[in-house]
């Protein structure tokens, strides 16, 4: 993959697959991906408009990519990529010049902060301005743009993937980047945000120990999208603020007193039924009461966090609160199953299955494995899960099932009839020995931040010959799993994503089916039929 770095100012389109590296300070980023023609292209403003518009100002837009024609060839000057209503339409031009449509772009925003403490110039914030020009820009070419990261105190730098339209950021100390801007952004950056564009959190923090609450509001506080409105010493104290506070998250701790988080998830969540992350230690003890706290309902997990850590984890841990907002409450989706009772018929060792999941997958998995009748094909599983909740969810699932369960192994061997879930901190990937094909766990580095990640497991699954694969994507935030979706396929796989309605983030399975990788999409509850069907074939 070429290797592409873009300055402020500047617009890229290109048809090779590459990786697009900027910065971004007060600046934006607009990421264009192409679904159908697997192309992308990525602009970088400094500022929303010209301060004197000139008479044939390009954001007099008709709502569509028509009106731009080509008056500008495509290796026009930098000039037109520093503000948000030339940069944005260029960007489209260009794509369109490669035959892009409208109807097969997917839009993304990223950037626009503004330092603590920052200087000020009059009342121009330029981080906010430059969000908001974005945004009025894309809605005149009748785009609805994912705000991908931005806002907040931070500088950002990004990574776009113009094959597939996938983005990696890292927050940034603000100082470091203004070291490197230039005079006009210095001067005009202000401290703080417009954020009549973003949609607040209201966050109530469930926690008998000082400490974390203290942590988690230094953590939560630090994102413009996360307003903490309440702080609450145990489950009992908690009840009258969520009816006064109204919160959209609950963060909540296991171990309480008067009442723990297990308690309170069975008596007092189904009144309210807001989504709950729960707070844990990850340690041995926990891990079964964390599985049981999202079997009732909770949405998703996150450590307990520590000083030390605390910048390395505050991006990731606004996120999943951000994202459990958003989440479709388990337990409402939850409907009762029927078991497949037909065996399969066939060769299973002809058959394997390669499943990924991630937020909400543990219920998601459980309810596939229950439907399944004895006799199966191998499955290898990967689950973003820590190392002793692995553990802990292979002995529910192997207890719940006609068939073996288990965390897999190094050398462990596909057989019919065995579910292998990949350990927690582990990679795990498929290779072909002596006639065999077995899993190999090892401690390779994180891809897509995930160890273990589904990518990791579909890419080598893809390079399997002789069997009939199938890869399953279920719900999940984030992206892993998308690309390698797409390998198995390309590589004559079958393919199925889970549909929205019945994911609780819809973020994997999106992925997957925005880059064409799933060659069909279905509810949960259809997933075991569609599995005993192409299995049989």
């Amino acid at each position: 993959m070429k290797e592409m770095y873009l300055q402020p100012e500047e617009i890229i389109v290109t048809e090779e697959p590459a990786r697009i590296t900027t910065v971004l300070g007060s600046c934006v980023a607009v990421c264009a991906f192409d679904r159908r023609l697997k192309v992308g292209g990525i602009c970088h403003f400094v500022l929303p408009s010209r301060e004197a518009a000139p008479s044939d100002d390009l954001a007099s837009s008709q709502g569509n990519m028509g009106h731009l024609g080509s008056q500008v060839d495509i290796a026009e000057s930098a000039s037109l990529g520093r503000y948000a209503d030339e940069a944005i339409p260029t960007l489209f031009r260009r794509l369109k010049q490669l035959g892009s449509q409208k109807e097969d772009l997917i839009v993304k925003i990223v950037g626009g902060g503004a330092p603590p403490g920052g200087a000020v110039e009059g009342e121009f914030s330029v981080g906010a301005s430059n969000i908001e020009a974005a945004i009025r820009e894309l809605r005149s070419f009748g785009f609805h743009a994912e705000s991908q990261e931005v806002g907040g105190h931070f500088g950002r730098k990004i990574r776009f993937y113009s094959d597939s339209g996938a983005i990696e950021y890292k927050k940034m100390d603000y100082s470091s980047h203004l070291e490197n801007a230039g005079p006009s952004e210095k001067k005009r950056v202000v401290s703080t945000p417009s954020e009549a564009h973003l949609q607040v959190r209201k966050v109530l923090i469930v926690d008998d120990a000082p400490v974390i609450q203290k942590i988690l509001r230094k953590i939560l506080e630090s994102d413009p999208e996360i307003q903490i409105v309440g702080v609450a010493n145990n489950p009992i104290e908690a009840e009258p603020l969520i009816q006064a506070l109204k919160p959209d998250v609950i963060t909540l701790d296991i171990f309480m007193p008067q009442m723990n988080g297990i308690e309170f998830l069975e008596s007092i969540w189904p009144k309210y039924k807001i989504p709950v992350v729960m707070i844990s230690s990850l340690g041995k003890n926990e891990g079964d009461m964390v599985l049981q706290a999202l079997e009732l309902g909770a949405v998703d997990y996150i450590q307990k966090p520590d000083l030390a850590n605390i910048e390395a984890e505050s991006s990731y841990l606004c996120e999943k609160i951000k994202m459990a907002a958003r989440a479709k409450l388990q337990r409402e989706q939850r409907t009762a199953k029927k078991k497949i009772t037909a065996e399969w018929n066939g060769d299973h060792s002809e058959v394997l299955i390669a499943i990924g999941s991630s937020t909400g997958g543990t219920i998601a998995l459980a309810e596939i494995l229950r439907s399944l009748p004895t006799k199966i094909p191998p499955i290898l599983i990967v689950q973003h899960i820590p190392y002793e909740f692995s553990l802990k969810f292979a002995t529910r699932l192997n207890e719940m099932c006609p068939f073996e369960v288990r965390a897999a192994k190094d050398r462990d061997e596909l057989v019919p009839n065995l579910v292998l879930i990949a350990p927690g901190g582990y990679q795990m990937r498929v290779e072909r020995t002596g006639g065999k094909l077995i899993v190999r766990i090892n401690n390779d580095p994180p891809v897509n931040r995930h160890k273990p990640s589904v990518d990791y497991l579909f890419d080598s699954v893809a390079e399997i010959r002789g069997k009939r694969i199938i890869g399953v994507l279920l719900t999940g935030m984030g992206a892993d799993g998308a690309r390698g979706l797409l390998k198995l396929r390309q590589r004559g796989a079958r393919t199925v994503a889970q549909d929205e309605e019945s994911s609780v983030v819809f973020g994997m399975p999106k992925a997957a089916i925005d880059l064409g990788a799933a060659e069909r999409v279905a509810a949960l509850g259809s997933i075991p039929q569609v599995l005993a069907h192409w299995s049989t074939k």
